[in-house]
């Protein structure tokens, strides 16, 4: 699931809901690129980025799309807020005409 070169530097760390539960299935993108990954039952994710100045995208549906800033070396601590159950469908249509 990663797509990779050997000039990148791993990025961790964890992706929970407002409530604190882990998310598993977050689809976590570095910004303009095609390097992707998904996080696992855990909410934990590992990612190769091309310096730490890039941002991710976190996207889940049902939840708001999630941007975040890679800054330090340390896990990275994500929360994705919820969409009220009205919204998911104006959301998705959001997500799918972003461009990444």
């Amino acid at each position: 699931m990663f797509a990779c070169s050997s000039d990148n530097q791993k990025v961790e760390g964890e992706v929970k809901d407002e409530n604190g539960k882990a998310l598993q299935e977050v689809m976590v993108q570095v910004m303009g690129t095609d390097l992707y990954t998904y996080t696992n039952a855990d909410g934990y994710f590992a990612i190769n980025t091309k310096s730490r100045g890039n941002e991710l995208i976190f996207n889940l549906e049902g939840y708001k799309l999630g941007r975040y800033d890679v800054k330090e070396d340390e896990l990275m601590q994500v929360s994705l807020e919820a969409l009220p159950p009205k919204m998911e469908v104006e959301a998705k249509v959001e997500q799918d005409s972003i461009s990444y």
